[in-house]
């Protein structure tokens, strides 16, 4: 009897076994390495780690290091693309010394433009998708200007690097997108450019808060000071003979604007202080590095070489440093 019973109860299971095993969506499962994006929209504190996060970014090839603004926290620096230096480690630097530059090899120098163009995607998702999610109307106002900000920056790097670029407006682009469009690649002038980042700023510093806290913005997120003075740097650049889409009122004026905030002043106690003081009087904004970092950028680590032996013109007391 219990013979039988044993027999029943391992049929049983064979039988359980294979109908499962004819389920059309055993396939179709939850993801445990990634969030969807209903449970991103569904969750405020999901969501605002999501802003957060696009002030850093994703890395778009190997050894980029820190993907954030600009061209600081890359390794290789753009002299290595000329005569004045070389980078020892090549980081995609060689393939452009050796002239094998080309519209499928770019190197490092489509590093940036890549990276921005993810960041701005990213962006202007959460900003379509930003009404969708429980949260107070003025934190969700804040949030918005904290993206608009990270967007103009990208937009400012994209414009320092490159010149004019591609504006995307609020656009999202996914695939099976008709990428036949000519608006996906037609760069808008440097005019263009810099008036679309400035308008961006603008908004971006009414709804921004004035001061960081320790709560709920925290030191490393954008203030009204940061938003207006990016605005002042890309009125500055504009103004300047090489971008001529500006002039030196309009600079004179935006830096003015910082100025009137009346926080910020020169930092007095000492050069090797000011880095070691977090909140300090002469800060506008900050970028957080991780400790692993410092640990990789102390002692006598070279990347680039500068080539002073060229022409016998330049000479340093500690070649190498």
């Amino acid at each position: 009897m219990k013979f039988r019973s044993f027999k029943s109860i391992a049929l049983f299971g064979i039988l359980a076994t294979l109908a499962g095993s004819c389920k059309k969506d055993f396939l179709d499962i939850n993801p445990t390495d990634r969030l969807s994006e209903s449970a991103l929209l569904a969750d405020s504190t999901l969501f605002e780690s999501f802003v957060q996060n696009r002030y850093l970014g994703a890395r778009l090839q190997e050894k980029e290091d820190i993907p954030g603004f600009g061209r600081g926290f890359t390794w290789a620096m753009w002299t290595s693309l000329t005569d004045e230096a070389i980078y020892n480690n090549d980081d995609n630097t060689w393939s452009i010394v050796r002239g094998l530059l080309a519209p499928e090899n770019l190197g490092i120098a489509g590093t940036v433009w890549g990276r921005s163009y993810r960041s701005i995607r990213e962006c202007n998702f959460a900003l379509g998708n930003i009404d969708q999610v429980t949260m107070s109307e003025p934190h969700k106002n804040m949030l918005k200007a904290e993206l608009r900000f990270i967007r103009a920056y990208r937009y400012f790097d994209l414009v320092t690097n490159y010149g004019g670029a591609v504006l995307l407006g609020d656009k999202v682009y996914n695939l099976g997108d008709n990428f036949d469009d000519p608006g996906v690649y037609t760069r808008s002038s440097i005019q263009e450019t810099v008036s679309y980042i400035q308008s961006e700023l603008t908004a971006a510093a009414a709804d921004l808060p004035l001061n960081n806290n320790g709560t709920n913005w925290k030191l490393g997120r954008a203030t009204k000071g940061a938003a207006l003075a990016l605005k002042a740097r890309m009125a500055l650049y504009a103004a300047s003979p090489l971008y001529a889409a500006g002039n030196w009122a309009d600079a004179a004026a935006a830096a003015k604007a910082v100025m009137d905030l009346n926080k910020y002043s020169i930092y007095n106690g000492g050069y090797r202080q000011l880095f070691l003081t977090p909140e300090n009087n002469e800060i506008i904004f900050q970028a957080f590095v991780h400790q692993e970092c410092f640990a990789f950028s102390t002692g006598n680590c070279v990347g680039s070489q500068w080539l002073w032996r060229l022409g016998g013109q330049y000479t340093l007391t500690k070649p190498g440093r």
